[in-house]
């Protein structure tokens, strides 16, 4: 009777002892996935090994006060280089400058040589005082008394035409020099400036942009920040299973945005400073050059318009 007890007794405890064993066999198993899980976030590729997480923000923050400061010393060289450009461009203009009034001086003094017919005819038109009705009539009147199809008859017909007809007084033509002549070579010479000032502004505007981008690129492909950048714009938060170090890795995530946040803020305003100084110093230069340029323009057409009064210059520009 003893014999049987004892061998039920050992059955008994060879099955718990196997099941026991099962169990922790699968609690190993259950184990090792769940590490395997967590291992697929790595932090040691990117600087974030579980360390005293507000040291390493407090030296990221220093890395872009140091760098931020280098950037200031680099606008102020930039800066002096741009300057120097500029004030070269001015003074080449001085060339510039004077062979536009002779190309002026040409277009206007050779009138009927140098302008299209169309706008020769427009300020003719102009002169006058006539409306729109009058100018067709006119128009339509020397049309029919050519000897030619009206269909062949162009602007050069009407000019010439125009020219062989008019019969103005000495003071119609002093008032039409020093009205509507005097006003479309106002009108090139606004134009040359809008020229003038566009390229110099697209000139500047293009190295600053060049710069920005140059400088600011240079901070977002540091190693460290790249490697950081690259992890954290695929993370998923609330993924890792382990509650302790999901929490460490949100808060990680969370001082990775608003930084960025802060460096991003930080430095739209240091270029909106830099625009606002540029713009400044920009416009300034640019009013005091047009200014003197403008004051010897105006010498310039009085001389000339002067000289056609006295000259009779109309003669030469309806080719009596």
């Amino acid at each position: 009777m003893k014999i049987i007890f004892i061998l039920s007794y050992i059955a008994g405890v060879s099955f718990i002892l196997s099941s026991a064993c099962e169990f922790i066999c699968g609690f190993c198993k259950l184990f090792q996935k769940r590490t395997k899980n967590e291992e697929e976030y790595p932090s040691e590729s990117c600087n974030l090994k579980t360390k005293d997480t507000e040291k390493s923000e407090k030296w990221k923050e220093r890395e872009w006060d140091i760098w931020i400061k280098q950037i200031e010393k680099s606008w102020i060289i930039q800066n002096s280089y741009l300057e120097k450009l500029t004030g070269k461009w001015f003074k080449n203009k001085k060339d510039e400058w004077e062979a536009w009034l002779r190309a002026m001086e040409d277009k206007w003094t050779y009138y009927n040589e140098n302008m299209d017919d169309a706008s020769t005819l427009y300020y003719f038109k102009k002169s006058l005082n006539w409306t729109d009705d009058k100018w067709e009539k006119w128009i339509t009147n020397m049309k029919t008394k050519s000897t030619f199809p009206i269909e062949n008859i162009d602007g050069d017909y009407v000019l010439n035409v125009f020219r062989n007809n008019i019969t103005w007084t000495t003071e119609q033509w002093i008032e039409w020099i020093n009205t509507p002549v005097r006003q479309a070579m106002e009108k090139d010479w606004e134009r040359w400036l809008n020229e003038e000032k566009y390229i110099i502004n697209n000139w500047i505007h293009e190295n600053f942009i060049n710069w920005k981008n140059k400088k600011f690129e240079e901070w977002k492909m540091k190693k460290w920040k790249v490697e950081e950048d690259e992890f954290w714009d695929t993370w998923i938060p609330n993924k890792i299973i382990q509650f302790s170090k999901r929490l460490i890795y949100n808060v990680k995530w969370k001082n990775w945005k608003e930084r960025n946040e802060r460096e991003t803020e930080q430095w739209n305003q240091l270029i909106e400073k830099i625009e606002y100084d540029i713009y400044n110093r920009e416009t300034s230069q640019w009013t005091k050059w047009k200014n003197e340029k403008t004051k010897l323009f105006n010498t310039w057409i009085e001389s000339l318009t002067n000289t056609w009064i006295q000259e009779e210059h109309w003669n030469m520009w309806t080719n009596k």
